[in-house]
């Protein structure tokens, strides 16, 4: 045990682990983000069934609520955590994410059955390596000790990219993107639907659409964070 320890720590002396967001050295009880960066990132609090979001993406789908863990602004922390996910491939952030949301989340998704995430075009999947909304969906699932499915509902559309349309542009652009795979067992499931960042709801709202539309009793849209629009 001993010399294990002293063998991570020479590890940690050549290779020292930084802060994701500040680039700080890491102490030996951090992990991710240090102790200051964690206590400064901007957590929503939001109640998740009538914060403004839930509110007006049930005036599409009948959604029980909607909750974002962070706010996101450009350059910001969150912006750092989310980009280090995306395109560094650092599932570790991801997985952080995730069990954040299942600490603040686990009596107010009590009731449901199982985590289902966002999916990406299986092209856009294969560009990546990985599904990014996946892996946070994985760490809540564990957390929440939920069933995670992740092949059940499916993107049948690679669209182009949503940065720079409008909210009625994207909304558009998300039509009939979702299906759900053959012999699903979504039927009559109560499902916490899971995606990195909410902006104007139009992925996510249309995924919920597909669920419905597919027999799921319940859903709930989670995310790790989302854009500070409004």
């Amino acid at each position: 045990m001993a010399q294990s320890t002293y063998i991570q720590d020479f590890i940690q002396l050549l290779y020292p682990q930084l802060c994701v967001t500040c680039g700080n050295h890491l102490y030996k009880n951090e992990s991710i983000l240090c102790n200051k960066c964690i206590y400064e990132l901007p957590y929503t609090h939001e109640p998740i069934a009538t914060n403004f979001m839930a509110n007006q993406l049930r005036a599409m789908q009948p959604i029980d609520g909607v909750f974002s863990l962070l706010y996101q602004n450009p350059r910001s922390d969150v912006e750092a955590l989310i980009h280090q996910l995306k395109y560094k491939a650092r599932k570790d952030v991801g997985a952080f994410l995730g069990r954040q949301l299942g600490e603040q989340l686990a009596i107010a998704l009590e009731d449901y059955d199982c985590v289902v995430p966002v999916p990406l075009h299986p092209k856009k999947k294969a560009r990546r390596g990985f599904n990014q909304s996946e892996v946070i969906a994985k760490a809540l699932a564990e957390e929440l000790n939920k069933e995670l499915i992740c092949n059940e509902l499916i993107r049948i559309k690679n669209t182009e990219t949503q940065t720079r349309k409008s909210r009625l542009e994207r909304f558009k652009n998300m039509e009939n993107v979702f299906s759900c795979a053959e012999n699903h067992q979504l039927k009559a499931y109560k499902i916490i639907l899971v995606d990195d960042v909410l902006t104007t709801g139009a992925t996510q709202i249309n995924c919920a659409k597909t669920l419905f539309e597919f027999g799921a009793q319940k859903v709930v849209l989670v995310t790790a964070a989302k854009a500070d629009l409004f």
